[in-house]
């Protein structure tokens, strides 16, 4: 640091060591309430000095050893406005994440390090209070929106964060107990206190569920891309690849009614563009779509009629990964297999045609009026979808049609013009009749 950065009264701490002593007296907290009155010291303290001035020995180890009797302790909201003021630092100068690293060894000699700071945010979103858990959610925010790389690493490193976001939400769709309807019934946003969004018909457990949903929500929306992708990932891979697809493929229907449901809600209220993908990449898969399917046929009429309000919503979102995965890859398919189930079909048959009795109406027609409508309609939907891959084979009996039915409205014309066959063996009668006159 340079000497202006540097005041009287920073030299007077440093030279006196005065922050240890601070120190010394709150993690005893002798005289009682003199941790309160230390953290707020610290809090202004660090707020006014500079950020080259944390480095120093005798500033940042104080402030190390306090954060290290945080997270539980009598006076929660001042510990997490302690640990707030030290994360705005770290949005100006992320190297001083470094500093604040907690070293520990193992019986076996292996070093392991902690970043304490966020532990303790963790440890008090635990707080039975409901204005320490929103105090401390909303510290954890501002720890993740960080735009330094390395900070996020770091949290994401030394930290159970996304392990503990992501099992709070296990633990709060487990605790849930009620009828699942009041699931879509319940309007809650995180920011406000349990008791003033508690609405008739609702319970403790359903509201707070909802609000983590929420939290969650905010969070994947203003955090880091690297912090959200591994959240994502562990969010589907521990909740919504478990927990979820248990309850859908569960023998009790309130069970599944309940995974219905929260999947109806998580596409209602969620606004994050990358957590919904996510939940529709969930939903989309193809032993997910299958469940589903399967679930239009369950005992339950009240699971069969949540199924289908859950594929409404599905395709009421117009997102590009729903129409891709739900209606063209799963048309292609269907035309795919009809094709070469027809082609196969006509292999087997190949009919010739029969020239019609001048006393006939026309040519005996080779193909029903449902085949005939059959291929069209795949013939357009190849041509459509896999141009390269269409049947010459179909273009020829379409072309062949087209002839035939050209000739039954021409009753003038030669039997001749009016069959056209791939297989040039037919001769015409009329043909031999001019032949032998011309002979006489």
């Amino acid at each position: 640091p340079e000497e202006s950065d540097y005041g009287p009264c920073v030299e007077f701490i440093l030279q006196n060591e005065v922050l240890s002593t601070l120190q010394f007296h709150a993690q005893n907290d002798r005289p009682p309430g003199m941790r309160r009155l230390v953290l707020a010291f610290f809090s202004q303290l660090v707020q006014k000095i500079s950020r080259s001035v944390i480095p120093h020995l005798r500033i940042h180890k104080p402030l190390q050893d306090m954060i290290c009797i945080c997270g539980g302790g009598k006076y929660p909201i001042d510990e997490i406005n302690f640990i707030t003021v030290i994360l705005g630092k770290f949005h100006e100068d992320p190297s001083l994440v470094n500093l604040f690293m907690n070293e520990t060894r193992t019986k076996g000699g292996v070093v392991n390090y902690e970043l304490r700071l966020v532990d303790a945010l963790i440890s008090l979103s635990h707080s039975k209070d409901d204005r320490v858990v929103k105090k401390s959610c909303e510290s954890l925010l501002l720890c993740v929106a960080a735009d330094s790389e390395f900070v996020i690493d770091s949290v994401l490193s030394y930290t159970i964060l996304v392990q503990d976001l992501v099992s709070r939400l296990c633990q709060r769709y487990n605790s849930f107990q009620s009828d699942p309807d009041i699931l879509l019934t319940t309007t809650t946003s995180w920011n406000k206190q349990i008791e003033a969004v508690l609405v008739e018909g609702s319970d403790k457990a359903t509201v707070r569920l909802l609000l983590w949903l929420d939290y969650l929500n905010t969070l994947t929306a203003s955090s880091h891309p690297t912090f959200v992708n591994k959240f994502l990932r562990h969010l589907s891979k521990v909740f919504l690849s478990t927990h979820i697809l248990n309850d859908f493929k569960s023998r009790q229907p309130l069970n599944v009614l309940k995974g219905l449901a929260f999947c109806q809600k998580m596409l209602a209220v969620v606004s994050s563009e990358l957590l919904l993908v996510e939940v529709l990449k969930f939903l989309t898969d193809d032993p997910i779509v299958a469940t589903l399917c399967s679930l239009l046929n369950h005992d339950e009429n009240r699971v069969q009629v949540a199924t289908l309000l859950l594929l409404n919503d599905l395709f009421e979102t117009r997102h590009s990964l729903v129409i891709e995965t739900l209606v063209l890859r799963y048309t292609r398919r269907n035309v795919s297999v009809r094709s070469k189930l027809l082609l196969e079909r006509e292999e087997s048959r190949r009919p010739v045609l029969h020239r019609a009795n001048s006393s006939d109406s026309g040519v005996e027609e080779m193909y029903s009026d449902e085949e005939t409508s059959f291929i069209h309609m795949d013939t357009s939907m190849v041509s459509h979808f896999a141009p390269d891959h269409a049947s010459p084979t179909l273009e020829r009996k379409l072309r062949e049609m087209t002839v035939l039915s050209g000739s039954s409205s021409d009753g003038q014309l030669s039997s001749d013009s009016q069959v056209v066959s791939s297989d040039s063996q037919v001769v015409s009668s009329d043909s031999q009749v001019v032949s032998s006159d011309s002979q006489v």
